[in-house]
């Protein structure tokens, strides 16, 4: 699914939600601690909402289906699905012994 991300070097929150006036830098672990209701799933929520808008956009299945439909009518699916049937998948593999 994905590519190597670069890791978060730097979190800044300004105005939040609960998270007024937030930085800091997390390590490759991390933990949020703090009383009840003080933002810590603020903080979750802020950092997943940026990361999902950075993210490049999923083709839909509506889009995926027109995709499979345009292979089907020209014939290119069915020649990808006869050169799969023919093709060995074992092919380069050493044989086993018994």
């Amino acid at each position: 699914m994905t590519k190597d991300v670069p890791p978060l070097k730097r979190i800044s929150m300004q105005g939040y939600r609960a998270a007024h006036d937030l930085e800091f830098e997390p390590a490759s672990v991390c933990a949020l601690v703090g009383e009840a209701s003080s933002g810590k799933s603020t903080v979750l929520t802020g950092i997943w909402s940026l990361l999902e808008a950075a993210a490049p956009p999923q083709p839909s299945s509506a889009h995926m289906l027109a995709v499979v439909r345009a292979l089907r009518e020209s014939g290119a699916l069915e020649a990808l699905e006869a050169e799969a049937l023919t093709t060995p998948s074992d092919e380069g593999k050493p044989e086993r012994q018994s």
